[in-house]
């Protein structure tokens, strides 16, 4: 995740105790969203700090939107998240919004404790039985392609191996396919699967239109921006995917958005546009970095502008700008706008 430019929009928060909490940089308690919907928050080891976990009450039981991340505090805090609404023996499905660690990661659990369905867009589905756990592409050769220094790639390595802890619930012959429009009926209203890709190839948000209500997941965020590519070994164009997820959203733009970081806000299609705009600045900032000479990867990421120094971003950090900066040059290649093809990327 990151931010690019020096005064990025930001999200309205809705009177929350999220918002108290992300103020305070404290955990937030859990907290009813409407009749019938619980945001409970479990801790996260990374600069987010935790991922909602959404439980909304259904006929048959509760359904669970990204149980989050895979720990014994974690674990603990849904299990008392959940009591309200039957505890964890009510759960009868999981609904996963991608396969990142953070929203993934209890299924396995909450599956074997519940006996739940695990459900996942089958793109997600699709390219986790292609690649295996490592999406992230933990590869030598790739850096080595990328122009990284032979005193940075085992650095970079690591980082790459702390992002490709995708803790999978069992086999993925086992998990349910999502399918855009897909619907979960839920005492609230009906849940209405989107499918936005672009931080995942399987991403998706849940609508729920009588409560005027969207789950973001990482698509949309209040204040920062979700990272894009998947793995290093890639032939997908995922900023494209994104921009096309982002018009997906566009008729939820006064609705409220229940992200899985930070907090909940309103102002949805203000930061869609700004998003885009974001995208817009970030790509047109590689053509121009790009030239008419091919450079490395790794140089051209470096010379970009990020939130913090490129030199004091961790290994996992610096991965992450590296496949940004790899979806945006394949973005600008797609729309001819590329001067010079650097093959160090390609």
């Amino acid at each position: 995740m990151s931010r690019s430019r020096a005064a990025p929009y930001v999200a309205s928060p809705l009177p929350s105790a999220q918002y108290e909490a992300w103020l305070a940089r404290s955990l937030p308690p859990v907290e009813a969203v409407r009749d019938g919907i619980l945001s409970i928050p479990v801790p996260f080891p990374g600069p987010v700090r935790f991922t909602y976990c959404y439980a909304l009450q259904a006929a048959d039981g509760v359904v669970v939107v990204d149980p989050g991340w895979d720990s014994e505090e974690g674990w603990a805090i849904l299990a008392a998240g959940l009591a309200p609404v039957g505890g964890v023996a009510a759960v009868r499905r999981i609904v996963i919004t991608h396969f990142h660690p953070d929203h993934v990661g209890m299924s396995a659990r909450l599956c074997a404790e519940s006996g739940a369905e695990v459900l996942i867009h089958t793109d997600d589905l699709a390219f986790l039985r292609r690649t295996g756990p490592d999406v992230v592409g933990e590869n030598d050769a790739w850096l080595r392609r990328f122009g990284v220094p032979e005193n940075t790639r085992h650095k970079l390595l690591s980082g790459a191996a702390a992002s490709s802890r995708w803790s999978l619930p069992h086999t993925t012959d086992s998990m349910g396919a999502l399918m855009d429009g897909a619907i979960i009926p839920t005492t609230a209203g009906s849940l209405r699967i989107v499918h936005t890709p672009g931080h995942s190839p399987g991403h998706v948000c849940a609508v729920i239109d009588e409560q005027e209500l969207v789950f973001t997941g990482d698509h949309v965020l209040p204040r920062i921006r979700s990272g894009l590519g998947f793995t290093f070994d890639q032939s997908d164009d995922p900023l494209a995917d994104y921009l096309a997820s982002l018009r997906r959203c566009e008729p939820f733009a006064d609705y409220e958005a229940a992200p899985a970081h930070e907090y909940r806000f309103r102002g949805l299609g203000a930061r869609i546009a700004d998003l885009a705009a974001a995208r817009a600045d970030r790509t047109e900032e590689l053509r121009v970095a790009a030239g008419k000479e091919p450079r490395p990867l790794w140089e051209l990421a470096a010379s970009l502008t990020w939130y913090r120094r490129w030199d004091d971003m961790d290994p996992q950090t610096q991965v992450s700008a590296l496949l940004e900066a790899r979806a945006h040059l394949v973005y600008l290649a797609g729309q001819g706008r590329l001067p010079v093809r650097h093959e160090s990327w390609a």
